[in-house]
């Protein structure tokens, strides 16, 4: 496991709603998912479960598939952002700016499970990765 430095380095931010919000799957976030979908093995498999990949992955899009999707944005936000809510989190996403937020949300997680390595960072449009800046 990296240094305490290292691990706080690892929150990356997303452009949601207007606002810049960082991302940090922190324990509060692992009890949400693990509350909400048993374990996080148990939502990456209902990732996995979608056909398709960019807007022919819409069709595939079950009501579970969504819900995975905004648990874990919102369970990546609520250590920065704990009045979110889901709904609230549901009504940021959309499809301009899905797979950007997903894509700083799947490299926060695995930034979490890697016991914080570091990632690189991306400028970009809402919802890509902006990397704060170091001192």
């Amino acid at each position: 496991m990296g240094s305490i430095d290292e691990i706080l380095q690892d929150d990356l931010n997303i452009d949601l709603d207007g606002k810049v919000r960082k991302v940090r799957y922190s324990l509060a976030s692992l009890a949400f998912i693990t509350r909400k979908f048993g374990s996080i093995g148990k939502m990456q498999e209902v990732f996995a479960s979608m056909k398709g990949t960019g807007t022919a992955a819409l069709d595939g899009m079950t009501v579970e598939v969504i819900d995975a999707m905004v648990g874990m944005v919102y369970a990546g936000l609520i250590t920065h952002n704990p009045d979110l809510t889901e709904d609230d989190v549901a009504r940021m996403i959309d499809i301009r700016n899905m797979q950007g937020i997903f894509e700083v949300c799947t490299r926060a997680m695995q930034a979490m499970t890697s016991g914080g390595k570091k990632h690189d960072g991306e400028t970009g449009e809402p919802g890509n990765p902006t990397r704060k800046a170091k001192k």
